[in-house]
């Protein structure tokens, strides 16, 4: 019994494979001797990696062989005077770093904010200014900076009266034949007097 019936009976042809790839196939048929091809997909063939079953892994690679950190050589590179000044200012500094926190430990820590020690001063009764004359916040015109520099800002449109410089005008782009009875541009109105 040789020929198919012989190879299909030990295994060696479980699935066709390329016709290039039949040399791999041949060398590989006595190792695939096995019954369970689920056992063979899982863990491999054993044996055509390495014959040695029984060896273990190397703790090292290539990676680590190759590229390892550089070992100290006994030669100084430093002097001697260096050193002993590197020690020097060691200990010196550690003295007054340790000094600082023993004395910083001993005098009492303020407990106080800086709006308590600053604005709450005892004996201080706060007092409303008193009003020069009547505001009426909804139509006065707030003083803010840009009301303050309105002369020195450009670009804004033509100033009737000083309580509302910034209200919108038209005046800018209206021709001056056209202006009838009105007053002429950047001429101040006497209402209200501030």
């Amino acid at each position: 019994m040789e020929g198919p019936a012989q190879e299909e009976l030990t295994g060696a042809t479980r699935s066709p494979c390329l016709m290039s790839n039949w040399v791999e196939e041949r060398l590989t048929a006595p190792l695939d001797c096995d019954s369970n091809s689920a056992t063979t997909t899982g863990h491999g063939h054993l044996g055509i990696i390495t014959t040695d079953l029984l060896g273990h892994l190397m703790d090292s690679s290539t990676y680590t062989d190759s590229y390892t950190n550089p070992t100290p050589t006994c030669t100084c590179h430093t002097g001697k005077r260096e050193e002993l000044l590197k020690m020097f200012l060691y200990k010196k500094f550690s003295k007054e770093i340790l000094h600082e926190i023993n004395s910083s430990a001993q005098e009492p820590t303020v407990t106080e904010s800086t709006t308590k020690r600053d604005y709450q001063v005892q004996g201080f009764v706060p007092r409303k200014p008193q009003a020069s004359r009547t505001h009426d916040y909804c139509k006065e015109q707030a003083v803010t900076f840009w009301t303050e520099n309105v002369h020195s800002i450009s670009g804004v449109s033509d100033i009737r009266t000083k309580d509302t410089p910034f209200r919108k005008s038209s005046r800018f782009t209206t021709p001056i034949s056209e202006y009838l009875d009105q007053p002429l541009p950047h001429s101040l109105e006497n209402y209200p007097n501030m």
